[in-house]
């Protein structure tokens, strides 16, 4: 066995996945799912290297394309919520000009569609109303 003066003689590894100690096995399924893209359910008590070996996934995995993935609740239908995929970078604008077209609507206008929005209309409330006047189909954004 070596002897070391302190712990700055000791070399760590540069990847996440060569720093688990004692988990072999999970190692292998960790590198073999992140290769495959695949999902893996981590399953132990406290202090079992679980955050560690999912960082570790994370690092392994090559993002090619980025994406930001938006949300939005639906109007009419609140458990089926709209998810909408844009290249990174773009969510942060797309939730922006949203916002301020919501604000917008906080004075009494006539919307694109030409229905009348007042104060005590919500954002969502006016969405939904110009949703309805616009064809659509199921399963297509509807913004």
């Amino acid at each position: 066995m070596r002897e070391f003066a302190d712990t700055s003689d000791i070399p760590v590894p540069e990847t996440l996945i060569e720093q688990v100690l004692g988990q072999e096995e999970a190692c292998t399924i960790i590198r073999q799912a992140a290769r495959q893209r695949r999902h893996v359910l981590l399953v132990g008590d406290p202090g079992t290297g679980k955050s560690m070996l999912g960082q570790a996934m994370a690092e392994l995995i090559e993002i090619t394309n980025p994406e930001d993935i938006l949300v939005v609740p639906h109007p009419l239908e609140p458990t089926l919520p709209h998810i909408r995929r844009v290249p990174a970078g773009q969510g942060v604008q797309e939730v922006d000009r949203h916002r301020s077209r919501a604000h917008r609507g906080r004075s009494p206008s006539v919307s694109s569609s030409g229905l009348w929005s007042s104060p005590s209309c919500s954002s969502a409330c006016i969405s939904a109303c110009e949703r309805l006047r616009q064809p659509t189909c199921w399963g297509a954004p509807y913004w």
